[in-house]
């Protein structure tokens, strides 16, 4: 495992101590990738925020909740800086993707599942009506949404397979599934990840979801590690591949 994917880990799990500073998260992300938003994302990405705290007094779901937000919204830091194009020449794509991090799973209900992607476009619906208050383009808000879609597990699964044809995914599916890989990257560390599955499971159980193989029995997690064997070239260079094929043998070894 990398160096930089343990810390990641061990921020993750440091966070867990007290309730999550998003806006302080946020502040941290602009400053670790060296620019600050413009005023109408700033605008936007404050009322999401803003959302996100008056959710989890309703509710706070074992999994989707402030934590795992903040989780996606460090571990898309993590990619971008490993990317091949210069940040600095493609600010207002950074800014999307910030943007669309922090509202990804915004409202989210606790009743996700595989059959439908009703509860992503539930947020993106969301998110695209903040952002076309505030004064956001069209092409940008058509970038966020598209994001946000893209978290939908059957969707990235399709990309991924595009990631073992040289030259299979174009720039637009790379970045969506870099911003997939995000989503899941504390679920794919394999201490706290096992964590994050026991309390994925929590959330699918209490809202009434059961399947033959749950995320965190040793079925179920090596069919979500399985899906990530192939990762985007800034994925490789942080050392994700090898982090999942090094679960995949253990589980391997222990079901034989």
């Amino acid at each position: 495992m990398s160096p930089l994917l343990k810390a990641y880990e061990q921020d993750c799990q440091a966070s867990r101590m007290a309730a999550p500073d998003l806006a302080a998260c946020l502040m941290e992300a602009h400053r670790s990738l060296g620019h600050a938003p413009d005023r109408v994302f700033a605008k936007v990405n404050q009322r999401i925020i803003d959302l996100l705290e008056i959710d989890a007094k309703r509710v706070e779901h074992a999994y989707h909740n402030r934590h795992h937000v903040r989780d996606v919204l460090c571990a898309l830091v993590l990619l971008l800086k490993q990317t091949d194009t210069s940040i600095d020449d493609n600010m207002r794509l950074v800014d999307c993707m910030i943007t669309a991090a922090l509202g990804h799973d915004l409202h989210h209900n606790g009743l996700g599942t595989m059959v439908e992607l009703d509860v992503e476009r539930m947020s993106a619906t969301a998110v695209l009506a903040i952002g076309k208050e505030a004064g956001l383009s069209s092409a940008d808000l058509g970038f966020i949404e598209g994001l946000i879609l893209t978290t939908y597990p059957p969707v990235q699964h399709n990309l991924r397979k595009k990631l073992a044809i040289d030259q299979g995914a174009d720039r637009g599916e790379l970045l969506s599934s870099m911003f997939g890989e995000a989503d899941v990257l504390a679920s794919l560390t394999p201490t706290f990840g096992q964590a994050l599955s026991i309390a994925l499971s929590t959330e699918w159980r209490k809202a009434g979801l059961v399947f033959p193989s749950m995320p965190d029995d040793d079925a179920g997690r090596s069919m979500f590690l399985g899906f990530y064997q192939l990762v985007t070239p800034p994925a490789q260079r942080l050392g994700v591949d090898v982090m999942v094929l090094d679960q995949l043998r253990i589980l391997q070894r222990n079901a034989s």
